[in-house]
């Protein structure tokens, strides 16, 4: 929900630069790690960690769009 968000934020104020756009991907790549590990093994170590790393990459990706609202890139 939070990278619908982020993306519905950053298109209509052209801030949707080829950094979000790559860590979009990096971000859809580890959900469906995520959702591999669930419907195979279902390690729970492997899975969180997986989990961190989407989460991870969405906070980097929010700070970088909240940066570039308030300096006004």
């Amino acid at each position: 929900m939070l990278l619908y968000v982020l993306i519905a934020l950053a298109l209509p104020l052209r801030h949707a630069d080829l950094f979000i756009v790559l860590m979009s991907w990096v971000f859809v790549v580890t959900r469906l790690v995520h959702a591999g590990v669930f419907v195979t093994s279902n390690d729970l170590g492997r899975r969180s960690m997986a989990w961190i790393a989407s989460a991870l990459v969405l906070l980097v990706m929010w700070l970088y769009f909240a940066l570039k609202m308030l300096l006004l890139i």
